[in-house]
């Protein structure tokens, strides 16, 4: 957002009062700007919408010092379960190779391999939990 001019010195409207209600009875409230729209308050911050809320902007930070992109969740989750499944793949196939050789290095390898394994599925169903959810969160 831009900087506002402060002290302004063209025509401005203030409003101040103990409450302020705006409501428009039989169609949509509008507010437009030719620079930015600044909300703000000490408390919280609220938007109701029962159907549907669009947040259409070319660049959307969370926080003012944002440093890192928010990734898509259901594409993030389709390519860790991409990953998840080939390690699983992998996990197998060296449980497969260990139950058939009689090298303690392999039986290890398998130990090891499973337990990563369970993690990375407990990780996968999570991530499939977070993305399956109707309230998009970050924890």
């Amino acid at each position: 957002m831009l900087n506002p001019q402060f002290p302004y010195n063209g025509n401005q409207v203030w409003i101040n009062s103990g409450r302020v209600l705006l409501h428009a009875k039989d169609d949509a409230v509008f507010i437009f700007a030719s620079k930015g729209v600044g909300i703000s308050t000490p408390a919280t911050f609220n938007i109701d919408a029962p159907e549907q809320t669009i947040i259409n902007s070319n660049r959307i930070d969370l926080g003012l010092r944002a440093t890192h992109p928010v990734p898509k969740g259901d594409y993030l989750a389709e390519q860790l379960g991409r990953f998840f499944d080939e390690f699983n793949a992998l996990a197998e196939l060296v449980n497969e190779v260990a139950k058939k050789s009689k090298l303690t290095e392999f039986t290890n390898l398998s130990i090891q391999l499973t337990q990563l394994n369970n993690t990375a599925k407990d990780v996968k169903d999570k991530i499939n939990t977070i993305v399956k959810s109707t309230t998009t969160y970050t924890v």
